[in-house]
């Protein structure tokens, strides 16, 4: 075979074997150089057989290439990665031996001969050895170092462990994944002093690693330095120019952890010179650490002061900014603090006449029940705040809302009305003022307002929901049975989970007494929705006093009872709406039907006389006080 022919198919063959895929860990080897042509021939045959899958084939031509020249280490490395996969370890580890001897220098050899120490299961130590003869020779291989220091933890040999982290340590390399592996390796040697040396090295490469600030900052933290930590992690939120996001969710969460302690978050105000810019981003933060403002656990009463600790800080270097007012404002609000908020955003409408200042003070009014100055000062920002403002909408409701609660229905409808001409695009200026109707209970008013928005309806799913719900609301009212039971199904097609949809439903029906074992079902999965709900449950006794089930009936009418009424009582009274009344009046006469079922006269006559208390004009109510006495009145 000619010279240029054997180069032409040794790099045909190159390429195709950098195309197969790889079952060994040994990187491919160069060909070999300056050997018998012969021998050359049998090895670029092996190729061809390997390539084809034939690896009998190509041992075959191996051994055939070693007899003529037994100096190749290629040959041997090339046989002993054949045989591997032919799951002959023995003849392999041999073949790889040879290439150790003939190569000493070549870490891919010392690579083959690991690899079938391992897969033959004898001699760890030559094992180990290699791996050993393997960081000497390429000082920056990763695997190695790992291999080293799993054997070596296995085995419980510390002084070994900690000589290869420290060989590995000193090897310059900007590969995290080996920085990482030497750091947590000294970090499980309770070395934090060494581990953080190396989490410093990463940052100083690559500061956008998040979970090296993190790792850091636990490292202070583990060794009793709370404060050290918390600077590490400020210095990672000062990269991620303290923004709130999933990169830097966990370092905020730790902050806060940390600071929750008041003498730690003194010891951050009282900081010089201050670091106005974290403490900024800090209160802003903090109270969106707390899920549902206002429940009053202790763990959020503590948020809000240390949030307003640091906005009193803020607000005394920098008194001219006016917003940092404006959300200690709002924070005090949220504190049900409203008179104290009130004087806060009073002192930030001095320095800027920001309208949501103004929107503030009628806030602040609105949470005292206070209508008449909240209303004059919605009425003026109604009036001044053009249509395409961001808070236009928001006026507009707020004012409505005060319109709605203060029983002046007429003016909320006014107000609806304005903004539908002055936004027609906006859906829900005009169902509130279908809104307006059913609260006055003029279902026939309401009725064609609400189709009318349904009408113009397309991608607003949410909006879609609630107007269903409310035109379903005015049929029943209106007495047009059909047409609701047909809107709340194509609502609860559309959202098969909407609990308040499926007990309206459910109770429509017990009511009527048909259909109670769909009822029975609707019922059933609004209370898996809210299990507690005084009205769910009302409905689910109503159905089985429907069916004649009256002591199941009556357990689920005293559990509704004891809900609405312990609802109720957490009301204080001047809050008490009327419909809430009527509610517990529905539910009070529901459980003195229950009880003349069993024949319990006089608990009946109880129930029912704290109903008509609570709804004086249900003639309903009334015609069962005159028509039963205690000791005198028969079973339904």
């Amino acid at each position: 075979m000619k010279t240029r022919t054997i180069l032409i198919l040794l790099g045909l063959a190159g390429i195709a074997g950098c195309a197969a895929p790889r079952k060994a860990v040994i990187p491919p080897q160069p060909e070999p150089r300056g050997t018998d042509s012969r021998a050359l021939g049998h090895f670029i045959d092996a190729k061809r057989f390997k390539l084809a899958g034939q690896i009998e084939e190509a041992v075959e031509s191996l051994r055939a290439a070693i007899a003529i020249d037994s100096t190749s280490a290629t040959l041997y490395n090339s046989l002993a990665r054949n045989l591997i996969s032919l799951n002959r370890i023995a003849e392999a580890d041999e073949a790889a031996r040879r290439a150790v001897r003939l190569k000493p220098q070549v870490p891919a050899h010392r690579w083959l001969l690991y690899d079938t120490l391992v897969k033959g299961q004898r001699d760890t130590l030559l094992a180990t050895a290699q791996l050993e003869a393997i960081t000497r020779l390429n000082p920056s291989d990763f695997r190695a170092y790992a291999r080293l220091l799993q054997v070596y933890t296995t085995r419980r040999q510390r002084q070994d462990v900690l000589r290869i982290l420290d060989r590995a340590a000193s090897v310059p390399t900007p590969n995290i994944r080996f920085n990482l592996l030497i750091a947590d390796g000294y970090h499980r040697l309770n070395l934090p002093l060494r581990a953080a040396a190396i989490y410093r090295r990463i940052l100083h490469r690559d500061p956008e690693q998040v979970q090296i600030w993190n790792r850091l900052g636990d490292l202070s933290l583990a060794g009793g330095d709370t404060l050290g930590a918390a600077s590490i992690y400020r210095a990672g939120l000062a990269h991620f120019e303290h923004r709130l996001n999933k990169t830097t969710l966990t370092l905020w969460k730790k902050l806060i952890a940390i600071y929750d302690r008041g003498d730690h978050l003194e010891a951050l105000i009282s900081e010089t010179p201050l670091d106005t810019l974290f403490i900024d981003r800090f209160s802003v933060h903090l109270p969106r650490s707390i899920p549902e403002p206002g429940e009053g656990t202790d763990l959020d009463t503590l948020r809000f002061r240390h949030t307003e600790a640091l906005l009193n800080r803020l607000i005394r270097e920098l008194p001219e900014r006016h917003d940092l007012l404006g959300r200690k404002a709002s924070l005090l609000l949220d504190m049900d603090r409203p008179e104290e908020a009130r004087r806060s955003f009073l002192l930030a409408t001095s320095l800027d006449a920001d309208p949501r200042y103004r929107l503030g003070v009628a806030h602040t009014y609105l949470n005292q029940r206070d209508w008449d100055p909240a209303i004059g000062i919605l009425n003026e920002l109604f009036g001044e705040t053009p249509a395409d403002s961001r808070l236009y909408s928001r006026i507009v409701f707020d004012l409505g809302r005060a319109y709605v609660v203060s029983n002046r229905i007429a003016q909320a409808r006014q107000v609806y009305r304005q903004a539908v001409n002055a936004r027609p695009e906006e859906l829900r200026f005009r169902l509130s003022v279908g809104r307006t109707y059913l609260a006055e209970k003029d279902w026939e008013a309401a009725i064609p307002e609400l189709e009318s928005v349904l009408s113009r309806l397309e991608d607003d799913a949410k909006l879609l929901e609630d107007v269903l719900y409310d035109l379903g609301h005015g049929y029943e009212r209106a007495g047009r049975f059909d047409s609701a039971v047909a809107v709340f199904q194509r609502l609860l097609a559309r959202a098969p989970d909407n609990h308040q949809a499926l007990n309206y439903l459910g109770y429509m029906f017990a009511e009527k007494g048909v259909r109670l074992g769909e009822a029975e079902n609707f019922i059933e999965r609004a209370l898996k929705g809210d299990p507690q709900n005084g009205a769910y449950l009302d409905s689910m006794g109503w159905v089985y006093f429907q069916q004649q089930r009256y002591g199941e009936a009556m357990r689920f009418l005293k559990l509704a009872l004891k809900a609405e009424e312990s609802r109720l009582n957490k009301i204080e009274m001047e809050f008490r709406t009327a419909g809430q009344f009527e509610n517990l009046s529905i539910i009070l006469d529901h459980v003195g039907d229950a009880a003349r079922a069993l024949g319990n006269i006089d608990e009946a006559f109880e129930h029912w006389r704290r109903a008509a208390d609570l709804d004086p004009d249900n003639d309903s109510i009334r015609r069962k006080l005159q028509s039963f006495r205690p000791n005198n009145a028969s079973g339904p």
